[in-house]
């Protein structure tokens, strides 16, 4: 298990956290929905441990989350980072030599495979498209089969064949009881996939629910949306 406890993180006198606490099963998968500022990345840097300062505490299988081996976590970042001059095979080498030092290299060429990037194995980063960079960005946070894969607005650049195969990812991921958090404006991606839907709102959890998309979203408008809801009363 997961566990949050009481998170606050604060950036001078700007609380970006309220004491926010939630708890994910092994083989469970939970949407993070709220609008911009609602401090989701922040609550994602964290589980990712790039975000290390903060006042709470958070661990996995009862360990401290600071002694969690790395190559638990799958981080896909909103904008990931990448070298530019690296190839998708380099990056995905440099992310195994911080992680996973013993994993057969055909690992690596397997998950490019089933992202359909073997036929740019050699090409430099730099001169891919958005949504090849993007491709190699899942690779690598899908790299090595992570316990826990925190996922910040994965969709974004991704084609229709790229988000089918995220969707196998991750359901290949639940077989092997991962736990998995997703942000996603995109309500819809959340049918079939998503058990629970936690809102965000300035920093707090104010309500969880189902995670069907319909039920998603009309807590989404009741919550952050009240003028659109009177307004759909009044058509109706």
């Amino acid at each position: 298990m997961l566990q949050i406890k009481n998170i606050y993180k604060s950036y001078g006198t700007h609380r970006v956290l309220r004491d926010v606490s939630l708890s994910i099963d092994c083989g469970e998968i939970i949407g993070i929905v709220g609008p911009n500022g609602a401090g989701k990345t922040t609550l994602f840097r964290i589980l990712a441990r790039y975000i290390t300062r903060y006042r709470g505490e958070v661990t996995f299988m009862e360990t401290p989350y600071a002694r969690v081996e790395r190559g638990k976590i799958g981080y896909l970042a909103e904008r990931p980072f990448q070298f530019d001059y690296f190839t998708p095979v380099e990056m995905l080498l440099f992310e195994r030599s911080i992680k996973f030092p013993d994993l057969p290299e055909s690992n690596l060429y397997e998950v490019l495979h089933i992202l359909g990037l073997e036929d740019y194995l050699d090409e430099p980063i730099k001169h891919l498209s958005a949504g090849l960079k993007k491709r190699v960005a899942v690779a690598s946070a899908f790299l090595g089969s992570p316990s826990i894969l925190v996922l910040d607005e994965p969709l974004n650049s991704l084609d229709i064949q790229s988000t089918i195969i995220l969707k196998q990812l991750i359901r290949d991921a639940l077989a092997r009881n991962a736990m998995i958090l997703i942000s996603s404006h995109v309500l819809d991606f959340f049918d079939g996939l998503i058990e629970r839907t936690v809102f965000l709102k300035q920093g707090a959890i104010h309500h969880t629910c189902a995670g069907d998309a319909r039920t998603a979203e009309e807590q989404y408008i009741d919550l952050f949306m009240p003028d659109a809801k009177e307004a759909r009363q009044d058509i109706l």
